[in-house]
């Protein structure tokens, strides 16, 4: 008896999805991942590939832009301290 394609697959995904809720080490997923990579075409090695590629640059986007805020927010710190050597007195002009 030959099994539909989409039971088949509706199947293996809710093993996964089950599989993976298991508190797996980082080698078991890089291993399970590796040997999922190798059961697919070229077309879908590209598609995983990129979506890899867009989960990367995400992850680095927010490091860079929390390290930006870190260091905008200190980059002006240093004025606190610094005595007022100007006054309005020494304006030659002033704005009306």
């Amino acid at each position: 008896m030959e099994m539909d394609l989409a039971i088949y697959v509706e199947i293996v995904s809710e093993w996964y999805i089950l599989y993976m809720e298991v508190t797996m080490t980082r080698k078991q997923i890089i291993d399970n991942t590796l040997s999922l990579l190798n059961a697919l075409d070229e077309v879908q090695l590209k598609e995983v590939n990129d979506f890899a590629h867009f989960i990367y640059c995400r992850y680095e986007d927010r490091i860079l832009t929390k390290g930006i805020e870190k260091l905008s927010g200190q980059s002006l710190d240093f004025l606190e301290n610094e005595p007022d050597i100007y006054s309005e007195e020494d304006l030659k002009e002033q704005y009306r």
